[in-house]
């Protein structure tokens, strides 16, 4: 499972807000966000879809552009499964349309899965 991974680099002018959105949408107190932040640690490292909490990559999308509006300066990557991250390898930047574009693509390959199941179900006879 794709791992999503966002780094924050600047709050930019609007620290407060930033910081606020980044404890409201991740569940984080804003100590362990600016603790984070001062590191140059990931805020945020956890399983982009997941059935334990399936709309987190909306809530992912979701911050970023909230991040972006704010003038905030992030980086947010897609760590492949198996990968181990480190801040020193390439990996595929993730914005809010590019999330978008990857739920709307997971939506329609489990519709399909589901169609299959259910045509695999039928009874032949």
């Amino acid at each position: 499972m794709p791992i999503a991974v966002l780094l924050v680099d600047d709050l930019g002018p609007h620290r407060a807000r930033c910081l606020s959105v980044l404890s409201k949408r991740f569940s984080l107190s804003l100590l362990e966000v600016r603790r984070s932040i001062e590191h140059g640690q990931p805020v945020v490292t956890r399983n982009l879809f997941d059935r334990q909490t399936p709309p987190f990559a909306e809530i992912f999308a979701e911050a970023l552009a909230e991040m972006e509006a704010l003038e905030c300066r992030y980086r947010a990557f897609e760590v492949s499964e198996g990968q181990v991250w480190t801040s020193l390898e390439g990996y595929y930047q993730l914005t809010p349309e590019r999330l978008r574009n990857m739920i709307g693509a997971r939506r329609i390959s489990l519709e399909h899965q589901r169609q299959l199941g259910e045509l695999e179900d039928r009874d032949p006879t």
